[in-house]
Order: structure tokens, then C-alpha cells, then sequence
């Protein structure tokens, strides 16, 4: 196996470990999320790791999309010329060995289209993940915005100056959390379109990437 061979192997490792790694951000921030009622509104620092959250989950993306987009391209050849013994017929009853040479296909070849279906299936991976985390947060602005209106309700029939504050916090709050989750749901939507591309056309992208190197075929 060639240095090529191994340094694609090395990269798409680094793509399952930011995949992952977005995993665990969307997931994690989605339970917290969801766990958001009027008896339990996070306070100005839970807010502000949501923020920091956002801004590592943007980071990752970016990252994802900059290394597919770096991937390198295959510079082997697909096929390489070997000598094989072959039987040759002579004028006695008897056959001997000769060499010829023949065309085989070079193993590394064979490895980097492995290397490019996985590519190719760690990408498809994080365009599903996007779409799914761009449903988790659509969900999660909706039920924000139904807290509160719970606590403009709330707010209205509060008894108590002190209250009434409490509640026009805890409001400003999820306002400000609402903002961020539908920016992040912009921003995801421009991911998603980047990362589809990059989907549907790796081999274009790798063209682009080195128009004068040879591609394997296939």
C-alpha cells in the first residue's frame, strides 16, 4: 500500500471523527432543547453554552466540508504491467514455460475506489444528519415559541412586581435562544446545499481539485 493509499485512509478516519463528533453536539443539545418548559427555562449561562454549542457545530461543518473538498485524488494507475509464465507450444510433444507480459490491476487502484465509496458514504452520512438536525431544531423553535406564550400569559396574571420581572428575564431568554436556533437553521440550510453538492459529484470535485492528475476509473 503507498503513501497516497495511506494518507486518504488517514483522512477519511479524520471525516468519521468530525461526523461523530457532530453527532454528539446535535444529539446532546437536542435533549437540552427539548427538555425547555415554562417551569424550566434555562438561565443566561445555559443560554450562553447554547451560543458556544452553535458556534463548535458551524466550525465542524465548515471543517467536514474543507477536508472532502481537500480530499486528494488518486495518482496511481489503474493497471500495471507484470510478466506471467505462459505454456508455449514447441515442434516436440512437450510444452515450455515462457514469459510473456500482461496487463493486471494495480492493488493500490483497487483500494482508492474502496477509498472513494467511502468518501462518497461518510458524506451522504452528515447530508442525513443535517437534514435531521435541521427537523430537531424547527421543532425546538416551535415549542420555544409556545413557552413563551405560556409566560406572556403568565405575566398577565402575575400578582407581584417581582414576578412579573422574573418572567419578562425568562422570556427575553428564550427569545434570544429562539434567535439563535432559527440562525443556526439558516446556516444549516446553506450546509446542507455544500455538503449535497459535494454528494453528487465527488469525482467533479476531485477533477476540479486536479484537473492534470490521472482519476481512477470507475
Amino acid at each position: 500500500m503507498n503513501d497516497m493509499i495511506t494518507t486518504r485512509d488517514d483522512i477519511l478516519s479524520h471525516l468519521v471523527s468530525l461526523r461523530n463528533r457532530y453527532r454528539e453536539i446535535s444529539g446532546l443539545q437536542a435533549e437540552r432543547l427539548d427538555a425547555i418548559a415554562i417551569g424550566h427555562v434555562p438561565d443566561e449561562i445555559a443560554v450562553d453554552v447554547e451560543r458556544v454549542v452553535m458556534v463548535e457545530e458551524a466550525s465542524v461543518i465548515e471543517e467536514f466540508a474543507r477536508v472532502v473538498e481537500g480530499f486528494p485524488a488518486y495518482l496511481g494507475e489503474p493497471a500495471r504491467t507484470v510478466s506471467a509464465p505462459q505454456a508455449k507450444q514447441s515442434w516436440f510433444p512437450l510444452r515450455r514455460q515462457a514469459d510473456v507480459l500482461v496487463e493486471e490491476e494495480d492493488p493500490s487502484a483497487a483500494e482508492a475506489r474502496l477509498q472513494d465509496s467511502r468518501l462518497l458514504h461518510i458524506v451522504n452520512s452528515l447530508s442525513e444528519d443535517l437534514s435531521e438536525r435541521r427537523a430537531s431544531l424547527q421543532h425546538a423553535s416551535y415549542t420555544v415559541k409556545r413557552v413563551v406564550v405560556g409566560l406572556n400569559q403568565s405575566a398577565a396574571y402575575a400578582i407581584s412586581e417581582d414576578g412579573t420581572r422574573k418572567i419578562v428575564r425568562e422570556r427575553h431568554r428564550l427569545e434570544t435562544l429562539v434567535s439563535l436556533v432559527e440562525r443556526t437553521i439558516s446556516e444549516i440550510v446553506v450546509a446542507s446545499r455544500r455538503i449535497g453538492m459535494l454528494a453528487e459529484s465527488p469525482d467533479a470535485a476531485a477533477e476540479k481539485r486536479a484537473p492534470d492528475q490521472l482519476r481512477l476509473a470507475g
